[in-house]
């Protein structure tokens, strides 16, 4: 060893070893994470990168059911009040009022998801993660998503039927249609669920769904039967549109448009509005005669808030927007739609909704609106910090003022972004009735035969395989206390 040093001494004082350093090294850095004799610094577990928003699953009560198929409930609607005079003759006896009551049932429904993880990618995930955890972790969640929606918007009970036939206009310019063409077009609305469903290449109709255990089911996607066809034949030129128009549909939060020749007709847009321009006519995608039932009916499902409303029978409130039309501001402040809407709760319920959801397209014209109506200089107030480098630019329309109250202090209804709100609607819901004595704790919950429960399910293969299951129901017991405004284009 003493002999090995001194060399190594010797060789440095000569420059020798410097030299040889020059050279190629046996190990140098990898040039990949993964190749080379390179520590990988994975941190342990995944990330969940993404959202699980589910505010009405949050808020509305779950309360328990007892056994049965539906749950029943009996109300009293009304009372003859100042129908019946009060005024009463010597001796006589007074007038005999009238009760109105009601009988209603909904039927409960099981929601559920399923998801699985094999033995290898256990196995695999080992020190990293536990595969099996987070495949019940991540089931859970995306069965509190698919919840949320249905809640919001799912529609079980109310077939919306034949679509309405399309008004045509031909235009000279707006398109790259050629002279002289019979431009056919049909319509197909679209129910909450059918409209999320939809994309610009295809609409569901008839769904059949391949189940985890190799099983089959079929459900309805959302879709109305088809309308009449309409046609217009465009001008000569190389620059044609045709602008199409239906009359909005109560329980349609969505329009699909197929647009061809006499002999077919091809998908070619998704609206949630009930107009399109069309620039051009397409010559292959989806056909119109696939749309030729109502797919509109899901019955695997229960109502959801939109599926109340879509319900004329229900008598919630329904206003659209006249095509092509937005919110208004009616100069002071205010949105002439909803103050119609709320003037309407008043005058027919005598209550206020204290929750308006609305989508983010809804959000930005409601801020827009409010402050481009300021008409008067009092109107709105804007406190700001003088002090250097404090002015913050933006603003957030949070909530909007019901001047229809009977104290004279307008209550503050809140506005909130649902995170699966259709553009182009906006939806009142009531909370707690004002009236005295209701005996209604929760104006509406979810009543639940069982509640959530996991199932891991007997092993036929390697594999571990769970379930995450509810049935249950949507309660609403004043359905005329919900509302929505559809068809609002971003004006």
């Amino acid at each position: 060893m003493s002999e090995t040093l001194k060399a190594l001494r010797d060789a440095l004082a000569k420059g020798a070893v410097s030299q040889d350093l020059n050279k190629a090294a046996t190990f140098v850095q990898s040039s990949s994470a993964t190749t080379g004799l390179t520590e990988y610094d994975l941190e342990p577990v995944a990330k969940e990168l993404y959202p699980v928003l589910t505010p009405l699953l949050k808020s509305i009560p779950r309360v328990s059911g007892k056994g049965g198929i539906q749950a029943n409930w009996k109300t009293v609607r009304s009372i003859s009040g100042t129908a019946v005079s009060p005024g009463v003759a010597e001796g006589m006896r007074g007038g005999l009022i009238q009760v109105t009551t009601g009988d209603y049932f909904a039927a409960y429904r099981t929601l559920g998801q399923e998801s699985s993880a094999t033995f290898e990618a256990e196995e695999a995930a080992e020190g990293f993660d536990d595969v099996r955890a987070r495949a019940v972790h991540s089931l859970l969640q995306s069965k509190m998503l698919a919840e949320e929606a249905v809640l919001l918007g799912s529609n079980s009970t109310h077939g919306l039927g034949v679509s309405p036939q399309p008004t045509l206009v031909a235009n000279v310019s707006g398109g790259t249609i050629g002279a002289s063409v019979a431009v056919y077009v049909g319509c197909v609305a679209l129910t909450y669920d059918g409209y999320v469903a939809s994309s610009s290449t295809f609409v569901p109709g008839l769904v059949t769904r391949t189940n985890s255990d190799g099983t089959t089911t079929q459900y309805n996607a959302g879709a109305a039967q088809g309308s009449p066809l309409a046609n217009v034949t465009v001008s000569a030129g190389t620059t044609n549109s045709v602008t199409a128009s239906v009359a909005p549909m109560q329980g349609a939060y969505g329009y699909a448009w197929f647009v061809g020749t006499v002999s077919n007709q091809y998908l070619y847009a998704v609206t949630t509005v009930g107009q399109v321009t069309i620039t051009s006519v397409p010559a292959s995608g989806q056909l119109f005669s696939t749309m030729s039932a109502d797919y509109s009916q899901n019955s695997l499902v229960h109502d959801g808030l939109l599926g109340f409303i879509g319900n004329p029978a229900n008598g919630s409130y329904w206003a659209a927007a006249s095509n092509g039309s937005g919110l208004t501001a009616d100069g002071s402040g205010g949105i002439v739609e909803f103050d119609t809407a709320l003037k309407y709760f008043w005058d027919t319920l005598r209550l206020s909704p204290d929750e308006i959801l609305v989508s983010s397209q809804e959000l930005t014209w409601i801020r827009k609106k409010i402050l481009a109506g300021q008409t008067s200089a009092n109107s709105t107030r804007f406190t700001f910090n003088v002090q250097p480098g404090q002015i913050v630019g933006g603003g957030m329309a949070r909530g909007y003022l019901n001047p229809y109250v009977m104290s004279g202090s307008a209550p503050e209804i809140t506005l909130t972004l649902h995170p699966n709100m259709p553009p182009g609607t906006v939806m009142f819901i009531t909370h707690k009735l004002p009236y005295p004595l209701a005996n209604i704790s929760n104006l509406m919950n979810v009543r639940t035969r069982r509640d959530n429960y996991q199932i891991e399910w007997p092993r036929l293969n390697r594999q571990y395989q769970y379930g995450v299951y509810s049935s249950q129901v949507l309660q609403h017991y004043f359905m005329q206390s919900l509302g929505a405004i559809t068809n609002l284009s971003p004006a």
